[in-house]
């Protein structure tokens, strides 16, 4: 009795071959397009979380108005988020970054003009996770002078050679010394690099130092990791205190403003767009849109297989009338017309995945 249930449909499919296979690439077709969106709409919405304790990492931003000019902005005071942690225990961990010039760097033997490079403190990988492959992973951003290298980077300048140790001169001036390897980096994530700086290499310039050093002067993306059971509103007004505490004064003899905001990680690609980002990033309303398309392509070709089915369904009447003469009841009517179905829309989904 079973084995009827896929005999039938199948001689049903052959028999009527062209009713099937528009009902079946109709349906594909419906069901692939809805498939791509929601791969598309799925990868917007995993940015930065593959990070160890995403959910707990944040960037600090900032709200300011100097002159009658506001703006928003995503770097802040180069030593504001060390401040913080110091005076803040609900803050377990910062780091600062710094988006670096497109650079020409050089071996002996090649030469490469770079602009993926990230200046990173030596606290760099206590909160992002990377993948390391060679090298110390905590010591590697410590001296000035330091490189950490992606793994395609390090085999576009050193092949199958040992990389740690190597000299890689740059803009043909000073050595700088290559401390790790990683993995490439997933690609969605805010952050873009190919070259991992020591962000201490910026202090040998004396002009950076005094600018690295000020709380007035927009030149790090900070990022802080808080404690799991941190209330944001709440830290955020302890924040607004400290940054009172040490700009406050200053700000009011210059009738200014700045009010620092925290914004999540995982967040910073769709809900971000601020001056200074690292990269272009997308927004959320985009996601909702590309959602909204799937679901209503699917419901077009779920219409589109239900009217193509029910108005082949009336030139059937007569196969319905001669198996109730021979004894077919309404259960078996029913289940025979719906392991048709199945069966097409099974064939659908498969076409639809390839």
């Amino acid at each position: 009795m079973i084995k009827n249930y896929f005999k039938l449909p199948l001689r049903h499919l052959f028999k009527n071959k062209v009713f099937s296979l528009i009902n079946i690439i109709g349906l594909a077709i419906g069901l692939s397009c809805s498939f791509l969106i929601f791969l598309h709409v799925y990868t917007e919405l995993s940015y930065d979380k593959h990070f160890d304790n995403a959910e707990n990492i944040y960037r600090m931003a900032v709200k300011s108005s100097m002159a009658d000019n506001e703006f928003e902005a995503a770097v802040t005071g180069g030593p504001l988020a060390k401040i913080l942690q110091d005076e803040l225990p609900e803050i377990t961990g910062h780091t600062r970054l710094r988006e670096g010039r497109m650079t020409l760097l050089s071996t002996e033997e090649k030469a490469f003009y770079e602009e993926n490079i990230l200046y990173a403190d030596s606290t760099f990988f206590d909160i992002f996770s990377y993948e390391i492959i060679a090298g110390d992973y905590y010591k590697s951003l410590t001296h000035p002078y330091s490189l950490v290298l992606t793994e395609e980077f390090a085999n576009k300048f050193f092949g199958d050679e040992n990389p740690i140790g190597k000299k890689i001169k740059w803009n043909n001036t000073q050595n700088y010394i290559v401390t790790a390897v990683i993995r490439d980096p997933v690609e969605k994530s805010h952050l873009n690099f190919d070259i991992l700086v020591s962000f201490s290499t910026l202090y040998q310039n004396e002009r950076y130092r005094n600018l690295l050093e000020s709380l007035f002067a927009y030149m790090s993306l900070n990022y802080i990791q808080i404690h799991p059971d941190a209330n944001i509103d709440d830290l955020e007004t302890k924040i607004a205190g400290v940054v009172d505490k040490h700009m406050g004064e200053r700000l009011a003899t210059y009738g200014g403003k700045y009010d620092v905001f925290l914004q999540p990680v995982t967040g910073i690609y769709l809900h971000s767009d601020l001056l200074h980002e690292m990269r272009t990033t997308s927004d959320i309303s985009l996601v909702y849109i590309f959602t909204a398309v799937a679901i209503l392509i699917l419901i077009i070709a779920c219409i589109n297989f239900i009217n193509l089915s029910t108005a082949k369904s009336a030139k059937r009447s007569l196969e319905v009338g001669v198996r109730k003469v021979f004894g077919a009841d309404r259960g078996s009517l029913f289940r025979q017309f719906i392991s048709e179905s199945v069966l097409i829309v099974i064939i659908s989904f498969i076409l639809a995945i390839i």
